[in-house]
């Protein structure tokens, strides 16, 4: 009974596996090309502070999760179309993505692992940087998206929070403007991002805040799982 318990379990991780993302050097390397091109263009200071940390320090390969986690017997899993885990606290979720495969050596992302995976998605044409780090209004589920179906309607119209691999956005299926990231960064927890209540002009893809509990916008956040050994 045990070895049949074992097995399904492995075998669900299998195939839950598809919905991680391989970043290694090639993809870190494209990064760094983008940025480079983007020299005397992107005057972020913050921005470009960051991801010249996240490449001094993040020189290992690493999978990070694509679509937004469920909960299922207490634990994360990953399936198109289930309801997405939220109002779950910060060091909660740390646990949670501790445990999703500690095989694997399973954690939470920290922001550079998620800064440069979201870069990389710019230097290949998912976005482009203004909609990443400065208006993400009619992307994704955000209030402002104009891929929402229209109130006149209503057979189709939807205004809420979405299940989890609803949509598509840049490239993947990972709930951008339907819920805020939560990552670690130097010891604290961080928000990144926004979800289905806010303006992504106010709150776009790339906007980090303190991760204050699940108060307001914050209640719509969920951890973001990375994988670091093969």
């Amino acid at each position: 009974m045990e070895q049949r318990h074992n097995e399904s379990t492995q075998g669900k991780q299998k195939l839950e596996e598809t919905f991680f993302e391989l970043i290694t050097a090639k993809e870190r390397q494209e990064v760094i090309n983008w940025l480079e091109s983007q020299k005397g263009e992107v005057k972020n200071e913050e921005y470009i502070k960051i991801m010249k940390e996240a490449l001094e320090v993040v020189t290992y390969d690493y999978w990070i999760a694509t679509i937004e986690p469920s909960i299922e017997n207490e634990k994360i899993c990953y399936q198109e179309g289930k309801k997405v885990a939220t109002s779950i606290v910060a060091k909660e979720w740390q646990i949670l993505c501790q445990e999703y495969n500690p095989g694997r050596g399973s954690r939470m992302a920290s922001l550079y692992e998620l800064f440069i995976w979201y870069t990389l998605r710019v230097a290949k044409g998912y976005w482009t940087y203004e909609e990443f780090m400065q208006n993400s209004d009619r992307l994704g589920n955000y209030n402002g998206s104009n891929v929402r179906y229209s109130k006149k309607d209503p057979k189709h119209y939807k205004s809420g929070l979405e299940l989890a691999g609803t949509r598509e956005c840049g490239g993947y299926k990972d709930g951008q403007g339907n819920t805020c990231k939560i990552v670690t960064h130097k010891g604290k927890f961080l928000a990144v991002g926004g979800c289905y209540t806010v303006s992504g002009k106010k709150y776009p893809i790339g906007c980090i805040s303190l991760y204050y509990g699940v108060f307001k916008l914050h209640t719509y956040c969920h951890g973001v799982v990375v994988l670091t050994k093969p």
